[in-house]
């Protein structure tokens, strides 16, 4: 009797084969760049230190022969970028703001001195994504907490970009995804939705977002309508990719409350003209969100007999 056998592999990639899918798209920017000398030369092995302001996460990089670095997955933040070679002053350029997935291009001129001189540039003009070409509208913390709105969704602010019609509906409604970007259906997975680059669609519901998370949660948001690369390319309409707010060294949080009752509300015209009373209107909602450090214990060395 002859058996069949199946190595690990193949069976996985037959579960995968079945339409189990999992799917995520890169939400964090990347700041990249080329450090030259004074005589325009590049500088190759200039140590590129990229700081978080509110958390002091670091990331690093090291610049390649022709002078490159490239500092991937930044969470969006407000970012300093250190340049530090031996036989060149220093520079530090503070309040680098990185927003979802930006490419934010910063190159370096250096000048000979003491590594211990620093040499901080404090630019006024607004740094710009060059590197690519995808179009699209992001929405910031600012805008989502001073625009007004009648529910905690913000998907209802998706209309903000160019060529966006459509955003209706409560975290819980099923046409928070029948929005059009610049034509495409948000039916059938038309648009893409993801929060911290994880899939937010429902593919055996019509592409039916699953949620949104609340407004207080949400550092900020991106709408892409057109020209978005590859990680988004199976979407036939556009790209929407939130972005949650993350802790940060102190301890802060909000509290917030929606309200709706009749009192507040007028009589409809129609309803006016037919002596018929104002629709009963009742909802009360309340939360809040709180973030700060997380200490996490020094571990101690197992001796034994403890």
């Amino acid at each position: 009797m002859s058996s069949l056998r199946m190595p690990a592999t193949a069976v996985i990639a037959f579960f995968f084969l079945l339409g189990v899918t999992v799917s995520a798209q890169e939400f964090r920017g990347t700041i990249l760049g080329r450090v030259t000398d004074p005589s325009g030369s590049v500088v190759p092995n200039v140590s590129i230190t990229v700081t978080n302001q509110d958390t002091q996460a670091k990331y690093g990089a090291v610049t390649n022969g022709d002078g490159n670095y490239s500092v991937p997955f930044v969470t969006p933040g407000t970012y300093t970028v250190a340049v530090v070679a031996p036989g060149f002053k220093g520079i530090v350029r503070p309040g680098i703001p990185v927003r979802i997935d930006d490419k934010i291009a910063l190159d370096f001129a250096l000048d000979v001195g003491q590594t211990s001189e620093k040499i901080t540039v404090h630019a006024d003009s607004p740094v710009l994504d060059t590197s690519s070409a995808e179009m699209g509208q992001v929405v910031d913390a600012s805008q989502i907490e001073h625009l007004p709105m009648d529910s905690d969704n913000p998907m209802n602010l998706v209309a903000m970009a160019g060529g966006v019609i459509g955003g209706s509906g409560n975290q819980m409604a099923n046409g928070q995804n029948w929005i059009s970007i610049n034509g495409g259906s948000g039916l059938l997975a038309g648009n893409d939705i993801t929060v911290d680059g994880v899939s937010n669609v429902n593919p055996r519901a019509g592409g039916m977002a699953v949620t949104a998370p609340s407004m207080d949660a949400v550092q900020e948001f991106k709408v892409v309508t057109t020209l978005f690369d590859a990680s988004n390319g199976h979407s036939n309409g556009g790209a929407i990719s939130f972005t949650t707010k993350s802790g940060t060294n102190s301890l802060h949080g909000t509290v917030f409350g929606y309200l709706a009752n009749a009192d507040y509300n007028a009589n409809g015209w129609q309803r006016n003209s037919l002596g018929l009373p104002r629709l009963p209107a009742g909802f009360q909602r309340w939360g809040g969100t709180a973030g700060g450090p997380v200490n996490l214990p020094k571990p101690v060395a197992y001796r034994g007999k403890d």
